[in-house]
């Protein structure tokens, strides 16, 4: 029997980590919950996790230090994956530590995957390693 399994949408995601809306939060939770019990899969695509991160820290004021492991927690949960690329995992763990946005942390960590160089005029990325920056000149 294959398993119903659908992409999770950033608004389920916020619901889920801050709890905060009786009917939405509860929904969220329950699918989440019935992924952990391995009755459905639950697909997080990067930009699910990237709008996540902004609305977290923007509009909540919520630090990467305590958004990152939460975003984490969910993404080692069982019947949960990320969808499209094995390094989104190295790359919020790598945003901990850099002082660089998180989508210049992914297109670094998709660098790094695709052994390609970085076109770019970001300095910032000469500080990553296992990165080349290239800039066009």
């Amino acid at each position: 029997m294959t398993l119903p399994s659908y992409l999770i949408d950033t608004n389920v995601l916020l619901r889920f980590l801050l709890n905060d809306d009786p009917i939405h939060s509860a929904g969220s939770k329950r699918l989440i919950n019935r992924a952990k019990r391995g009755e459905v899969i639950l697909d997080i695509p990067l930009i699910t996790i990237s709008e996540t991160i902004y609305v977290l820290r923007k509009s909540y004021s919520i630090g990467k230090e305590i958004a990152v492991p939460e975003i984490l927690r969910v993404l080692q949960a069982r019947g949960i994956r990320t969808s499209g690329a094995a390094w989104i995992r190295d790359a919020l763990e790598e945003f901990l530590g850099q002082n660089m946005s998180f989508g210049d942390i992914c297109i670094a960590a998709e660098a790094r995957a695709l052994k390609k160089p970085v076109a770019t005029f970001d300095r910032g990325f000469d500080k990553l390693e296992g990165v080349t920056r290239f800039e066009p000149k």
